[in-house]
């Protein structure tokens, strides 16, 4: 509790944040593999992006459960889970810019992976602190928001008008 994790690499077992967790080496990706995890209330996820097109784990940061599931521990419309969201300019760790950000697009990063369905997801229980980007950028209008996909999560950014595109991976995997 209060207590944050963070880095690159496998975390072996059942893992529950109610402190925050920040997967990678800014950006970069987190393992959690034979266990849960758990998001609890008072807890976040430092998430914070590079590159638009570099993908997962490279690009942005990114949680993968291998062996086990998304679960919620207590969460509420008082008790949320923060998910911080971080431009970054330069590496590591330089907030800023983000490089080819364009206020007007929509995009949806992948931003956790289970190897189970995501269940019992209430995007009403989080919290999306967008301060650490809009010190950045502009919105005009543009809004974050957190969608359970099957067993993925993402964070969307709608730019005002139409659909949200993929991220870039996911062209390519069509492709293939």
């Amino acid at each position: 509790s209060g207590q944050t994790i963070a880095g690159s690499g496998v975390i072996q077992g059942d893992l529950r944040i109610d402190g925050a967790i920040a997967p990678g080496s800014s950006p970069g990706a987190l393992t959690i593999t034979n266990g849960n995890h758990t998001w609890a209330a008072g807890g976040s996820y430092d998430w914070q992006i590079f590159d638009l097109d570099d993908g997962q784990g490279l690009g942005w940061d990114f949680i993968n459960i291998t062996n086990g599931s998304l679960l919620f521990s207590g969460l509420g419309l008082a008790t949320p889970f923060t998910i911080n969201i971080f431009s970054l300019s330069g590496l590591p760790e330089t907030q800023g810019v983000l490089a080819g950000f364009n206020s007007t697009s929509d995009y949806a990063w992948r931003i956790l992976s289970a190897a189970n369905p995501i269940s019992g997801f209430n995007p009403s229980h989080f919290s999306l602190n967008t301060a650490p980007f809009t010190a950045y950028h502009n919105l005009n209008g543009g809004l974050f928001s957190l969608e359970a996909r099957g067993n993925q999560l993402f964070l969307v950014y709608d730019g005002g008008g139409g659909a949200v595109v993929p991220e870039p991976g996911t062209w390519a995997a069509a492709a293939l």
